[in-house]
């Protein structure tokens, strides 16, 4: 697991959200999930998860403040790291959720990755 104590506070604030949807965009959110998401917080050093949330749900209301952020995330290590990260959660349940694919895929876009 990649360790994102690097990130500066944009690039934590827009990850959390993306975590956020990441577990979300299923609509199901169980124990095992919760279990997971303290394993992946713990894993990548993400030591201000929840901070970093509440930054991002007080600034992003509607999916084009969250695509306007995503394009000022610009340091392609961090976009490489958030991507990696997104696609191991997307795989926990075995196989990726459409919903799930589609975050990874327009971030892809977006960064031209």
């Amino acid at each position: 697991m990649k360790d994102i104590s690097g990130f500066e506070g944009l690039e934590r604030v827009f990850f959390a959200g993306c975590i956020k949807n990441m577990i979300m965009a299923d609509r199901q959110f169980d124990e095992s999930e919760l279990n997971e998401l303290d394993k992946l917080l713990e894993d990548c050093n993400f030591t201000d998860y929840e901070e970093s949330l509440e930054d991002f749900e007080s600034t992003v209301h509607d999916s084009d403040t969250f695509w306007e952020m995503a394009e000022n995330i610009e340091n392609p290590d961090t976009q490489e790291i958030i991507l990696e990260i997104l696609y191991d959660l997307s795989i926990q349940k075995g196989m990726e959720d459409p919903s799930e694919e589609h975050l990874v895929t327009q971030l892809k876009e977006i960064w031209q990755l």
